[in-house]
């Protein structure tokens, strides 16, 4: 059984003599970058932040967390959003706080934070109410489009998922057509639907490929 850090610690006061096995069970009790090993007892990573939204979003939504795992060489960015206190409005015109003039894109792809995307996933735990049940996943050039601007406004903007209506349980696959680096993601309405969300729930993941 691994030693607890309080009895390391204990092994390391000032004056100790510590042994050739306090230092080993030193070494053993730490994780290996080389060798792997397994860790008992909850494990917190701190740092491994995901994207960052911008103010239309970030200070109106009910729910936006973001946050990014790595396995082997794969990357994944996971964005779960819920839309109530955002606004649609025409179709293809982006999704965000009515009448603001903050920017209403949900992140920025990086290939560094990342990794270069092979595939994205777009599942609906709570069917959207309210506002435009029929929403896609779009990106641009521009960091700066408002709620009601046409998606088309900004430069090189593309649909990266033409998802459809909505309805809880929904999932929906990109394998193909991604943004180019450092452009912008941005939720989009399907159809036009001038109304506040009270409900609706997204879960997005970015699948990325690092070295």
């Amino acid at each position: 059984m691994p030693t607890s850090a309080a009895a390391l610690k204990a092994y390391f006061n000032t004056g100790d003599k510590p042994t050739q096995t306090h230092f080993e069970e030193l070494i053993d009790g730490s994780l290996n970058l080389n060798d792997g090993g397994s860790v008992t007892g909850e494990v917190k990573l701190k740092g491994n932040t995901g994207l960052t939204p911008g103010d239309s979003i970030s200070d109106h939504v009910g729910l936006y967390k973001s946050w990014i795992s790595h396995e082997g060489s794969v990357t994944t960015t996971n964005i779960l959003i819920d839309l109530t206190g955002l606004r649609s409005t025409a179709a293809n015109d982006v999704i965000g706080n009515n009448g603001d003039s903050d920017p209403a894109h949900i992140g920025q792809y990086t290939t560094a934070k990342m990794g270069t995307l092979f595939a994205v996933h777009m599942h609906c735990l709570e069917q959207p109410a309210g506002g435009a049940d029929d929403i896609n996943l779009c990106f641009n050039d521009s960091v700066a489009l408002e709620e009601d601007d046409a998606i088309s406004g900004g430069s090189n903007s593309g649909t990266l998922l033409n998802n459809g209506t909505f309805t809880a349980g929904f999932h929906g696959w990109a394998i193909t057509g991604f943004p180019a680096a450092n452009q912008y993601f941005y939720l989009v309405a399907g159809d036009t639907t001038d109304a506040d969300y009270t409900a609706g729930v997204l879960h997005i993941k970015f699948y990325g490929t690092t070295s």
